[in-house]
């Protein structure tokens, strides 16, 4: 049985997407009055068919075990509940560099099914900040490499840094050692357009409430 310790970060997200000011200044209080404060995120989204979508959601970081995560997230949930939002989703993401992560197919064969690695790669211009042939080259990588693995590929940045993207995968059904393959093609792409990776975050999701957040962006649409 799979036994995942270590650091993990925690999300929960909120209503509405594409939220006013008004509410994303009340997110924001409400994550930083919490008993155990949390970091307060709008992102930025590429759903097909709509574009970018702002999706609110909390952040913050725990030691333990998958459990003691899942507890966290069921805290935080409550918090934002009480501070008068409609909570959708529960997310628990450990470092995919955690003990109990699985490293190979073979070690995977021990995972729940409901389990996943996710990757998000931030995009930098090799000289200076993106431009707009960049943000284009970027999104028709976006489309290239969907079709090529047949799974989402999609685009996103940080409300804060409107000039910011990351391309985003995920994978299931395998080790840390196979889920990093598309993530190297994918790089080496980046970089044969001119453009640099300039950090990695690889996560292994312990715990997701409601994946389907995510139809349109990083999940099919209609799954």
């Amino acid at each position: 049985m799979e036994h995942v310790t270590g650091v993990f970060e925690i999300h929960v997200f909120v209503e509405p997407l594409d939220p006013p000011d008004d509410r994303v200044a009340a997110f924001r209080a409400a994550c930083a009055a919490a008993p155990a404060p949390m970091k307060a995120l709008l992102l930025e989204l590429d759903y097909v068919g709509k574009g970018f979508v702002g999706v609110l959601q909390s952040s913050r970081y725990i030691e333990g075990d998958t459990a003691a995560a899942r507890e966290a997230a069921r805290v935080d949930a409550e918090v934002l509940r009480a501070a008068g939002f409609t909570v959708i989703r529960e997310k628990v993401e450990a470092l995919a560099s955690d003990p109990g992560v699985p490293r190979d197919a073979a070690e995977a064969t021990r995972s729940p099914a409901d389990r996943y690695f996710e990757f998000h790669l931030l995009i930098d211009g090799k000289r200076g900040p993106l431009s707009e042939d960049d943000m284009r080259g970027l999104r028709a990588l976006s489309t290239e490499f969907s079709d090529r693995f047949a799974r989402p590929v999609p685009l996103s940045y940080n409300a804060l840094k409107p000039a910011q993207r990351f391309l985003n995968l995920r994978a299931r059904a395998c080790g840390l050692t196979e889920a990093m393959q598309p993530v190297a093609e994918l790089a080496a792409a980046i970089a044969s357009r001119e453009l640099v990776v300039k950090k990695t975050i690889a996560e292994y999701i312990c715990f997701d409430s409601n994946r389907a957040v995510d139809n349109g962006w990083l999940e099919p649409e209609g799954v």
